[in-house]
């Protein structure tokens, strides 16, 4: 039941084959509350990235600066071998050469075991962005054991 404080930092640099290079900085932190079921957890997290050139192929912010705070939530029943969990997640995203963005996004799943020896779960996501561009998903999966 102690509360848990995690960072981080991190560089890369990335190459792509039209000869166009990107470098990444970031840092961030999380901290999990002081409880024991559900486990809710905050975290933030900062990076900069730069490529050389914009491309029409991909995504490429030029002096590109996001942020991503988010919260989560999850928990679990040994009884009944039942795991769970929620995420939300603000992510403005700021560059030269895009306007800015701010996405919302969600997620959540549910894992169990039927008859003591069938895994099985869903999983889902959503996001949208200040444009209104939404992506989504829905998962479902089981497997036997024997």
């Amino acid at each position: 039941m102690d509360p848990r404080w995690s960072a981080e930092a991190g560089a890369s640099r990335g190459f792509y084959s039209d000869d166009n290079r990107r470098w990444t900085a970031r840092a961030g932190g999380q901290y999990r509350a002081r409880l024991a079921r559900p486990r809710v957890q905050v975290e933030y997290v900062w990076s900069f990235t730069d490529f050389d050139s914009p491309s029409r192929s991909y995504f490429t912010p030029l002096n590109g600066v996001r942020h991503a705070a988010g919260v989560s939530v999850n928990g679990w029943a040994d009884r009944a071998s039942l795991d769970w969990g929620a995420r939300y997640k603000f992510t403005p995203l700021f560059s030269s050469n895009f306007p800015d963005l701010f996405i919302h996004s969600w997620s959540g799943w549910v894992d169990l075991v039927l008859f003591g020896s069938i895994p099985a779960g869903v999983d889902g996501y959503y996001s949208i962005d200040n444009n209104q561009y939404t992506t989504w998903g829905v998962t479902a999966s089981a497997s036997v054991r024997w």
